[in-house]
């Protein structure tokens, strides 16, 4: 539902939600009706990798694991990790 992560993002989108200002709307029908328009807007926005993740994957999990981690590395080094080493580099 909410697409991999790890504690790290559970922790900040805890952190997140108590600064929101979304959730600290006291009109209840208002306040629910924009998060569940979050809700629709984030998995819309999804749709297309679904496409992409039937057509490009042996193995959907290895797939999106694998792309989540080297999104994170990317990050983490701010779009510049240092080079993997394998054994034939040795």
């Amino acid at each position: 539902l909410l697409g991999p992560s790890n504690l790290r993002d559970t922790t900040g989108r805890i952190v997140d939600w108590q600064f929101d200002l979304q959730t600290n709307y006291y009109d209840v029908p208002v306040r629910n009706g924009t998060t569940a328009l979050k809700f629709v807007d984030a998995r819309a926005r999804l749709l297309q990798t679904d496409k992409i993740l039937d057509e490009a994957a042996i193995d959907p999990y290895v797939f999106v694991r694998d792309a989540y981690l080297q999104r994170r590395r990317s990050l983490v080094y701010d779009g510049n990790p240092p080079r993997v080493k394998f054994d034939e580099d040795y």
